[in-house]
Formats: C-alpha cells, structure tokens, sequence
C-alpha cells in the first residue's frame, strides 16, 4: 500500500542516483527526507505488510525520551529545509508541551471546573490510548500510559530544542511554520501532485523477456541515457500480454477454475512486473487476447461448439480466429467476462502493490471486426468483392434491437439507453411495417426496407433460448458439412441486414453504425469488467486513469477521413471515438505514419487529434512511430513532438525499441525525442508549441482506387508480435501465479 514513508526502506539504485541519496547533513529523519523528494519526483512508497522485520525497541523510559527529543530536534530542520515536509499530524505535538504548560499553570493558579478540566484533557487522551495498547497489545497500561505521554512530550521538546537552538533564524523557521500550516490548510490552493502530472515515454521492447538479466540491465542504463528523464517525465519500456484463456467448458462462477486456467496470463505480468522492479524503471502493459486471428483453447471452444461464435461474412462463410462481438453470444460473453475480470483482478494487485512500477496497461489490442476479405490484406479481392462482418446469427439479431430498444437494449434490461439513436421511433412496433406505437414512424419508412417481420430471415433464434444448452447453436461438425446452407432463409420479409455495401444508403448507413458501436460496446464492456474487479487479497481495483483502451483510429488512418475512407476503416468499423471508454478508462490510440517519398508522409496523429482533443477526455498513444521506413530529416519527428507537447497524453509508447525496421535507436526519431523529453522534463512547457503545418501532410487519393491505402508494403506489426508472443509464453511456461 502507498505511505508516506517506511523504515529500512529499499530503493531503485537509479532513483537513488537520481535524487542524491540520503542528506548526510541530517543526523535524524534522513530516511523521511529521501522518501518524501522520492514521492516529489513522482515515485510511490510502498509499506508491503508481508514483509517482517524484528525491531528492538528502547529498554527504558529514558532512552525512549532521548530518542524522541532527537527526532523532533531534527524534524525542525527537516522543516526548515523545505516547510512542504511537515504532516498536519506533527503540528499538535509541536505545540504539546506549551499546550501542557498552560493549562497546569491555569489550574493551580485558579483551581475550578473549566481550568482543571481542560488541564486534564489530555492525561485523560493518554490514559484512553495506553488502555487500548494494552488491551491489544499485551502491554501493562502503566507502561503503556508512561510510553505513549513520553514520546508526545520529547518529540515536542526536542522540536522546540530546535527552534531556540543557537544559530537558528526563529523568524525565518516561525514563518516557514506558518507556511507550513497554510499550505495543509484544507480549502487553500496548494500545488497539485506532481505524479497527476507525469508523462511516461515507455517503447515497446520486443526483446523485454527474451534477453538475459545482465543484458535488460544494460539495456535500461542505455535507454535511459539517450532519452532522459526528469520529474515530470520518466521513461521505461512497454510490454503486451498474450492473454490465453486455457479452457472453453469452465464455469465462469468457479473463479479457482478461471485463475487456474488463466496461469499463462498471470505468469506473463509477473514476469513483466519483476523484471521492471529489479531494474527501477516504469512499465505498461498492453493486453492481446486471441479475438482476432489466433486462437487458444477457449476461442477454439467456443467456435467448435457454435459456429455463431465466430464473426460471418456477408455470403455467410465464417470469418476464421476472429470472434464475434457480439453481446447477444451470452454463453460466450459469460465466461469471456470471468477471464477478463480475472487478468482485472491481477492488474489490479500488482499496481497496488507496485505503483510505480506496473503504471498503467491497456487492451484489449486493436479490437476490429475482420479485415481479412478486403484488397489491403489479399488480392484475391477488390474494393468491389471485398467482404465485411460481421452477419453472426447473434450480430444480426442484436442489431435488430438495437434499433428498437428491444431484448437486451429494452427498458430495465442490461444494455437499456445504449440502443440506436431514434429506436423511440420503432420500439413496440409489432413489425417493421407497421406502427404500433402510433408516431408516425415505421422502419420500412425510414430505411426503405420491406420486411413484415422481426424474425431473422436466416437462423432465427430467440433471447428466451438457453444458453447453457442452445437449442439454435450450429456446431462445428454441422457448419463443415459440405451440404450446410450457410444462407438457408427464403423469406425475404423477415428481418436481415443489408449484404451488399451501399455508401451513403439510409439502410447501409445505420447497419455500418451498429457494425462501429459493436467494437465500441467491446472496448466499454472489456474496461468495465476489468477496472470494477475487486482484488480480493487488496481490495483494489485497477485505477480508472491507469486504464486505456488500444484502438487503430481508421477513420484517420494515414490522413484519410469518414468522407474519404481508406479501407482498413470500412472493413474494420473502428473509428477514433470507438476508443473512448469513459467513465471506465482513457481513449488509447495507435498512430504510425507512412513515408512515401518525396518528403511526404502520410500522417496518423496530425490527422486524428483534433477530433480527439474534442473529447477532452485523458488519452494515450500505445503504438506510435512518426516515420515507416524511417526518415533521415527531423521535420516529421518534430512536428508529431510538437503534438505531445500540445496535447500531453499521459502516456506515449514508442515502436519499437531494438527492432532494425520500426527503428527508435539511432534516427532522428531518438533525437526529437530526447529534445522533446529534455523540455518536457522539469514542469509544463510554459508556451504551446506551434504545430508545424509545411507540406510533409500527403494527401490521400481521391479519385480511382481512392479507398485502397496507395502505401508501399511495410514489414508486418503482426510479424513482429508474433515473435514476441512466442517469446513471452514460453518463457513463463510452468510458472505458476502467485
């Protein structure tokens, strides 16, 4: 838990080094001294309670008052030195002795009810605070009265020892007494924390777990001297977790079956927390679970034992390692929940007991719906044939009450106000075509639709279906039969959504919305579940401003925009605003910048802060390299400085330490970044920097094919995770979570 301060404390030699170490001036209150510059500069004292030590306290009364009458000589000095150190707790025994002084003069001077009851005000707190250590702690009340009476009475005569002390400027140390009172007067202004202030610079480190301990250490030292670091920026390295859920058929109610099964998970943070605290540095994390294009065994359940699970495309072929989104996949969902709030639940005690260390994480990693039937990815397909998801028996059936405060979305029900914009206008319609709630309004009206009926044209299935045991789940063994109609439905009356992608079209419109609030309600859902888990050996939970989403914003992707979309944004129905989950965290963000050539670039961030600095909400970027390949001229990496500097995310993580093609090392990327540092480091910039606007903006096609991004091939971000992700579970494999 955070203190104040603890004694035999252990310290991160390069915190140490960076703050002087102990003030050997002081004979007393050094340990104090250096905690408290420590939690100046931004660091956290933890008191870990599992830790015992044996403590020999003084043997008599007189050594005990000795001892009090050095500390509190040497808290005024400690007071002097900066008045911002002394606690309101420690003003009342500064002022014990005259407060005794006075009021025993009063009542032997003039002996009455009032004056002898206010002299006997405080023997009477002592009696009361010896009896309770003695009835807790085994002490005769006696001893326990004498002790507790001795340490309040030296402590303030060692103080005021020290305010007459030869050589000391009583002025100077009465008025810094003064200013120390006001500024722990509730209500006055006072500076706020400089922790709330912080911005972390932590790369991505694709060798984090893979390089032995002496070789990390040095690498920490390198990172440490080509960047530096201040108070008000401090540096360290980013790490993402392979989240495995290890069984499908769990009860997500059996939370020992969820952490046994989620080991992998948990041993990968640990692993990442302990290496991060042997070197003294800050760390963040970034949480990948296997929603998109891999799997492990709970997502190869899940598809084996329905087909609905998984994400569909338009012809109703499935979308393979990519689930579903879907909230009406309830079976699913339930159990997905209990590993999320379980990997909640280990963040949220390792940032508690390691504040700040483990400083904040992420996920879940680029949530989107599949990319993989589109020309970017394959060229088996144009802007024409492409196809998109997700046509899940439950995505379509969400999508029809979503769009009138029915099932799931009606009043009183889960997800109640989180419905369509205008669902008013067809919520209690018996059908599309008819209007039972007498507005005026039906759904055929408005989208031009023909449908007479709410049920699903194909695969029809109903809320009031089991869920343990489905009556309408497709399994795996059925779905691959060469004689499945994956597009059985003959009744083009009964509700679908529209299979053929139709720009600006009301009915298309209002389905490629539903398609972005879909990853939308993932990101809130995944935040919620994982910043309201309770740690249950803490009590805490993850800290909401610790907590980011980790969203590509494709409706600015490479400078393009809603109006002029590239195609990663239609296929991926991931906007910038999908990324923003408040109340439960901050809007996180990728942003990488293409150069094309020429001196022109094709600019992610420039493109997309605008709309983010709208929000006004706390925000971080968790992949972010200003140039692919690298540029040799400092502009791009000093216009993209300039945003940080302008809009101070709480947290920047630069991609990717060590790696030769996402290079930071050695580039002018590492130069614009320790100037950025360098200025940022020691308080806010004083003046907002001017952002350059000089033609390095390419701007996107907007003719032909104007939707497919016209960049050359780029090493493949995946390529480089996936070798991490090989990495980093096989280094934890058999290690069990503590």
């Amino acid at each position: 838990m955070p203190v104040e301060t603890v004694p035999f404390g252990t310290f991160p030699r390069a915190l140490w080094e960076q703050l002087g170490g102990f003030d050997e001036s002081l004979e007393v209150n050094e340990d104090f001294d250096f905690n408290y510059r420590a939690r100046r500069s931004g660091a956290e004292v933890i008191l870990d309670r599992r830790i015992v030590a044996t403590y020999v306290a003084r043997s008599t009364i007189a050594a005990l008052a000795r001892q009090y009458v050095r500390y509190g000589f040497w808290k005024l000095r400690m007071l002097r030195k900066d008045p911002r150190a002394i606690r309101l707790r420690q003003l009342p025994p500064a002022l014990l002795v005259l407060w005794v002084a006075v009021t025993m003069a009063a009542a032997l001077a003039s002996p009455g009810l009032v004056t002898v009851a206010v002299a006997a005000l405080y023997p009477l707190v002592v009696a009361a605070g010896g009896a309770h250590i003695a009835l807790t702690r085994s002490v005769h009340p006696l001893a326990a009265m004498a002790a507790l009476a001795t340490v309040h009475l030296a402590w303030s005569v060692g103080f005021w020892r020290g305010l007459m002390a030869r050589g000391t400027n009583r002025t100077t140390t009465t008025l810094s007494m003064v200013a120390a009172v006001l500024m722990l007067m509730p209500g006055l202004a006072q500076a706020p924390k400089p922790e709330s202030k912080i911005t972390y610079v932590l790369p991505y480190y694709p060798l984090y777990s893979s390089v032995s301990d002496a070789e990390f250490a040095a690498d920490v030292v390198d990172m440490r001297q080509r960047l530096g670091e201040g108070p008000y920026v401090r540096v360290g390295f980013n790490r993402y977790i392979f989240g495995s859920m290890d069984r499908w058929d769990v009860n997500p109610a059996d939370r020992a079956a969820i952490r046994a099964n989620s080991s992998s998970t948990i041993a990968q943070i640990d692993q990442v927390v302990d290496r991060a605290r042997l070197n003294g540095i800050p760390v963040s994390v970034s949480m990948l679970t296997a929603i998109r294009e891999r799997y492990d065994p709970f997502q190869t359940g899940a598809e084996r034992e329905d087909r609905r699970n998984t994400q569909w495309y338009s012809n109703g072929d499935m979308a393979p390692g990519w689930i579903t989104l879907s909230r009406y996949a309830r079976k699913m969902q339930g159990r997905y929940e209990a590993y999320v709030r379980e990997a909640g639940a280990t963040l949220a005690n390792r940032m508690a007991r390691y504040p700040s260390t483990l400083v904040a994480a992420s996920g879940d990693g680029e949530v989107e719906l599949s990319f993989d039937r589109s020309p970017q990815f394959s060229t088996n397909y144009t802007l024409e044939t492409m196809q998109l998801t997700d046509y899940s028996p439950f995505a379509i059936a969400e999508f029809r009450d979503w769009l009138r405060n029915a099932g799931l979305y009606a009043p009183g029900q889960p997800y109640a106000g989180q419905g369509y914009v205008n669902a008013a206008r067809y919520q209690g319609d018996s059908s599309p075509s008819v209007d039972t709630n007498g507005d005026g309004r039906t759904l055929n009206g408005d989208f031009g639709t023909a449908f007479t009926s709410w049920q699903l044209r194909h695969f029809d299935w109903s809320l009031s279906d089991g869920t343990d045991v489905d009556p309408g789940a497709i399994p795996g063994f059925v779905y691959d039969r060469p004689d499945f109609v994956a597009m059985p439905g003959t009744d083009a009356r009964r509700f679908d959504a529209p299979r053929t992608r139709q720009p600006g079209q009301a009915w298309w419109v209002v389905w490629d919305r539903f398609r972005q609030e879909m990853v939308w309600h993932y990101n809130l859902d995944f935040a919620r579940w994982i910043t309201t888990t309770a740690d249950p050996e803490t009590g805490q939970t993850v800290p909401r401003d610790r907590w980011y989403s980790h969203q590509v914003p494709a409706d600015y992707l490479f400078g393009f925009s809603p109006d002029n979309p590239d195609t990663r944004y239609l296929t991926s129905a991931s906007p910038h605003w999908s990324a923003d989950i408040s109340p439960y965290g901050g809007l996180g963000i990728t942003a990488f910048n293409v150069n094309v050539g020429g001196g022109n670039f094709a600019r992610t961030l420039a493109t997309v802060m605008p709309h983010i600095a709208q929000r006004n909400v706390r925000w971080a970027i968790l992949e972010w390299n200003p140039s692919l390949p690298v540029s040799n001229t400092l502009d791009v990496y000093e216009q993209e400085m300039a945003l940080i500097e302008r809009h101070r995310p709480a947290l920047v993580v630069p991609w990717a330490w060590g790696d030769p093609f996402y290079q930071v090392q050695n580039s002018p990327f590492e130069t614009a970044l320790r100037a950025m540092i360098a200025r940022m480091k020691d308080g806010p910039v004083r003046s907002t920097p001017a952002v350059p606007t000089s033609g390095t903006l390419m701007r996107p096609p907007t003719s032909g094919d104007r939707l497919r991004t016209p960049f050359p091939p780029l090493p493949s971000r995946d390529a480089v995770l996936d070798r991490d992700r090989a990495v980093s579970v096989g280094r934890v494999q058999g290690r069990r979570p503590r």
